[in-house]
């Protein structure tokens, strides 16, 4: 594949001008969705899948690498989450759509909107695109598993799903609580029962090479009680154990068809379990690493590696490694993060940012040495726009070390500037590397400094940096953020009296936080779906998902250190039980259609505030869920977002 040709195809089919105006570019170019989403390569490498965008619309584009289009399907606003290939015949696309599920389980639980993923399955050579469970008596969204093998040359999905039944009056309800894994011929499109899990637990299936499911998992929340089975004729029982706290996932096939991996968080830092059938002690892998990402051969299910966190990239095999490792080399300087590959790595997709990159796809031909850009997630942010990143290194109160990612205005001496501090939602997730991010670059791009801190509980750090969350949320993991803007001013990098606070999520939070559970520290705060009341949160988590047992409250327990929402440290650390104490002005950023943290949390903050008497203003967005999916929406909340930062902490 000649330089750039993917590239041109894709601009012969959608003429997208590269901005050449004025620096900095519009803040619509920073909310603007990336112009190339998703990039996914085949098992053999002769086929190349990718998302391309072009305003409020998604075309998923099938493209031979030597650049011959093979199909175009407009996926119109649907929020896709992801790529993948079953075989060199299927793409399947994975998307998200808010849906209220309450005409199939009744009023029992409420208002019961949420997320709902469904799978689109591309027939390459037919160019044609059905969904899965489409057909049929079935509820239209796949829950909780979905995976590929190849089975005697044919491509066979695995989904989770539930069948509803129709009352005399024609309704749809399902009259059980269990999930069932289904098994379904991707060229045809029939569906058939491959397991059935238990009554009101979470289960979790391992398909394995031949197809048969070779092992499955079951949870139960009230209880707390987690089961390993190999689902040999005995179905023999593997591991048993409860969990009132930490997690136990199974993560598919180990790295032979004999072995199951399992993510148990109790026994950090050896967490990554390889439990074989045959029994006996399970082997451990990973070990000390926070994995993000695990990859499997897209044939078989059998594990070749993992991406853990920083980008981290550990493969088995030492010839894929050793390819890997090539193909860094291509590109000094940046970031690399390894996106799609065939099963000997000897071609790839890889995906690029970080110093003035603001995001590139590339395809990697290790056996001819050839690099070809396929697509630019931002072409109209070109490289002398973006602010320059660094990782600055501090030390909280408590003297734990820790560190955060330093973004500055293009062309400005970093030194006293004014500061936009924007910490991670999660909490516990992947921190902030050096990378293009849309948000802090756009603030940079207005003139201000801005810090992302690795708060304590922040992965990638170790096992004794995320304990040291536990029972500390709203209280070191605020004042780790504030520590670290300590430092930035201890360096004379910016000014302590011009400083702002704007997160999302759990960063949301963290601004509400910021200018409640603290003073003195921030001029204004933005908060975009945060939690304010986390009683709230707890008590409605009880209700939808089976009480004080689920994963999620535990999560929040574990957390806050905790026993009930009626627990004293529950008030105290929730903003809007302290609105009184608002020290700046607070915007508050919400999406109509977010599930994650429901939009009742910004609307208690904005009343909590404005019963205080304190200044707030409050932004709807229509149509929006918690990840900011929409073009229009996203851009609307960095453009308010901005502006608020502007009218109150002025950058000149």
């Amino acid at each position: 594949m000649s330089k750039l040709l993917v590239l041109a195809v894709v601009a012969a089919l959608w003429p997208v001008g590269v901005s050449q105006a004025a620096s900095p570019p519009p803040l619509s170019a920073y909310g603007a969705l990336p112009q190339v989403e998703d990039v996914a390569l085949s098992p053999s490498g002769a086929r190349v899948g990718l998302i391309f965008v072009k305003g409020e619309d998604r075309y998923a584009v099938g493209l031979a690498v030597d650049g011959a289009p093979m199909f175009k399907l407009n996926a119109g606003s649907a929020k896709v989450r992801g790529l993948g290939w079953a075989g060199d015949d299927h793409l399947l696309i994975s998307a998200t759509t808010t849906v209220d599920l309450t005409p199939y389980w009744g009023d029992a639980l409420g208002d019961y909107r949420d997320e709902n993923f469904s799978v689109g399955n591309i027939d390459v050579d037919a160019r044609k695109l059905s969904v899965i469970f489409q057909k049929g008596h079935f509820v239209p969204a796949v829950f909780g598993q979905s995976d590929v093998r190849i089975v005697d040359g044919k491509p066979v999905g695995f989904f989770g799903g539930y069948e509803y039944q129709t009352s005399a009056s024609g309704h749809p309800f399902v009259d059980h609580g269990y999930l069932t894994l289904y098994r379904v011929d991707l060229e045809s499109g029939q569906a058939r029962t491959a397991a059935v899990g238990g009554e009101y637990s979470d289960s979790s299936w391992v398909p394995g090479v031949d197809g048969r499911v070779v092992a499955h998992s079951e949870f139960t929340s009230r209880t707390g009680q987690w089961r390993l089975f190999a689902d040999d004729k005995a179905q023999r029982l593997l591991l048993e154990t409860n969990s009132p706290l930490e997690s136990i996932a199974v993560a598919g096939l180990g790295r032979t068809p004999g072995a199951v991996l399992v993510d148990d968080q109790r026994s950090k830092p050896e967490r990554y379990l390889e439990y074989p059938f045959a029994g006996g002690d399970p082997t451990s892998l990973f070990e000390g690493e926070d994995i993000q990402q695990f990859y499997h051969d897209p044939r078989t299910g059998l594990l070749l590696g993992a991406r853990a966190s920083g980008g981290k990239v550990i493969l088995f095999d030492p010839v894929m490694a050793a390819r890997w490792k090539g193909a860094q080399k291509a590109f000094p300087g940046y970031q690399v993060r390894l996106n799609s590959f065939t099963p000997d790595m000897s071609r790839m997709i890889v995906f690029t940012d970080g110093g003035d990159d603001s995001g590139a796809y590339w395809f990697v031909d290790i056996a001819t040495g050839k690099v070809s850009q396929i697509g630019s997630a931002y072409p109209s942010i070109t490289s002398e726009m973006v602010g320059p990143t660094r990782m600055v290194a501090y030390k909280a109160a408590d003297g734990l070390a820790m560190e955060g990612v330093l973004t500055l205005p293009p062309g400005r001496e970093a030194k006293n500037l004014p500061v936009v501090v924007m910490p991670h939602g999660g909490p516990l997730v992947e921190g902030d590397r050096i990378s293009f991010d849309w948000m802090a670059q756009a603030f940079a791009s207005r003139g201000y400094a801005v810090f992302q801190p690795n708060y304590r509980g922040t992965e990638g750090y170790g096992w004794d940096f995320e304990a040291a969350a536990w029972g500390q949320y709203g209280r070191k993991m605020q004042t780790d953020i504030s520590d670290g803007l300590a430092e930035l001013v201890r360096q004379g990098l910016v000014d302590p009296k011009r400083a702002c606070i704007v997160g999302a999520s759990y960063g949301g939070y963290a601004a509400l936080a910021g200018v409640t559970l603290q003073q003195g520290l921030y001029r204004c705060a933005v908060s975009v779906a945060g939690v304010s009341d986390l009683k709230g949160m707890i008590n409605r988590m009880e209700d939808w998902e089976g009480g004080r047992g689920n994963p999620e409250v535990r999560y929040y327990d574990r957390l806050l250190g905790a026993k009930s929402p009626d627990d004293p440290i529950v008030r105290e650390v929730s903003p809007a039980a302290h609105a009184d104490r608002a020290d700046a002005p607070v915007l508050l950023i919400h999406g109509k259609d977010d599930t994650r943290v429901p939009f009742a949390q910004s609307q208690e903050m904005y009343s909590a505030l404005k019963a205080a008497g304190k200044p707030v203003e409050f932004i709807e967005l229509k149509d929006e869920d918690h990840f900011l999916s929409r073009q229009a929406t996203r851009t609307q909340m960095i453009e308010a977002a901005v502006a608020f930062v502007t009218k109150h902490n002025p950058a000149e």
